[in-house]
């Protein structure tokens, strides 16, 4: 079974153009203002708008696409990569959104895919989220001691 997100077309280009101006635009807007010296001078913006920029793709690449769930796997399909939970070594255990209501967000993107977040508490530890949406939820253990939350269809 598999659980899947598709954009339409005008939704993918109208993300792709915002990106753009979000990854582009403010280069430019400095460029103006300071001209060459923006390049020699004034490194502390490039280095504010480079971490910018970094936290903006990382917030969008990370975005869950898909869950599936096969006879030995779950695999949960990012942007860009995927995540393989093999069910004879991982603990799945279902939970609702009180599980992680409590706990602290130390990163938090709700994009136009889903809910990517790294959470900690002291209970659980650091938790990593990747969903669709806040329905059907499971805590996943891998064998190295990590803890996903995910969709479970």
């Amino acid at each position: 079974m598999k659980q899947k997100f598709s954009l339409p077309l005008k939704a993918k280009i109208k993300t792709i153009v915002i990106s753009m101006m979000v990854l582009v635009l403010p280069f430019v807007c400095l460029y103006i203002i300071f001209g060459r010296e923006l390049f020699t001078g004034n490194r502390p913006w490039l280095l504010v708008l480079f971490l910018a920029n970094y936290s903006f793709l990382r917030s969008v690449f990370l975005m869950p696409v898909y869950t599936e769930l096969l006879d030995d796997r779950i695999e949960v399909k990012l942007l860009l990569t995927k995540l393989v939970f093999y069910l004879p070594q991982c603990k799945v255990t279902k939970i609702d959104k009180d599980f992680y209501n409590h706990m602290t967000k130390t990163f938090n993107s709700k994009g136009l895919f889903g809910y990517t977040c790294n959470l900690r508490s002291e209970d659980e530890g650091f938790v990593r989220m990747y969903c669709r949406n806040e329905e059907d939820l499971a805590l996943v253990e891998t064998p190295q001691g990590k803890k996903y939350i995910i969709n479970l269809i």
